[in-house]
């Protein structure tokens, strides 16, 4: 994902660990996880936000448990990163959608109730001036077309 801009470190971090060599004491939890071990510790972390139970939970971790925990919090954080921009897109947009929506509504009832108004039917269906001029000027023009039609076919008929 475009967004998941820890994943690449994560990802690195949990590999070297996965094939690295036992650290001092012969112990893999010991092993370091990186090129000179500088990941951040979960130890030392602030963790005056958590629950007792679990800070005295943290302090009795191996150092491969500590790893893996700052690796799943790592992963949560990145997680949570896109989901909050996921919802910094959406928010604007359902707020425009139902915005638009309200609006046009609104619009379509007020030009419905304006123009079903029964006094204005006559105004509203009042020809105006150049139409009632073109319409006469097809009218006539028309009646000169008929007539025209009607001296082709005497002819017509005339020559039979």
């Amino acid at each position: 994902h475009p967004h998941f801009y820890g994943g690449g470190s994560v990802f690195e971090q949990m590999t070297p660990q996965m094939v690295a060599p036992p650290g001092p004491g012969g112990h893999p939890e010991h092993a370091p996880i990186g090129p000179g071990d500088k990941t951040p510790r979960l130890g030392s972390s602030n963790f005056t936000d958590m629950p007792s139970h679990i800070r005295q939970d943290i302090r009795h971790m191996t150092e491969r448990q500590k790893r893996e925990t700052e690796v799943i919090k790592q992963l949560l954080t990145t997680y949570f990163g896109i989901i909050q921009i996921s919802i910094q897109d959406k928010i604007p947009k359902a707020i425009v959608h139902f915005l638009i929506n309200k609006v046009k509504s609104d619009i379509q009832n007020e030009l419905v109730a304006t123009f079903y108004n029964e006094s204005l039917f006559e105004e509203l269906l009042a020809e105006s001036d150049e139409v009632a001029k073109k319409r006469s000027a097809a009218k006539k023009m028309l009646g000169c077309l008929q007539q025209a039609a009607a001296v082709l076919h005497e002819i017509r008929d005339f020559r039979l």
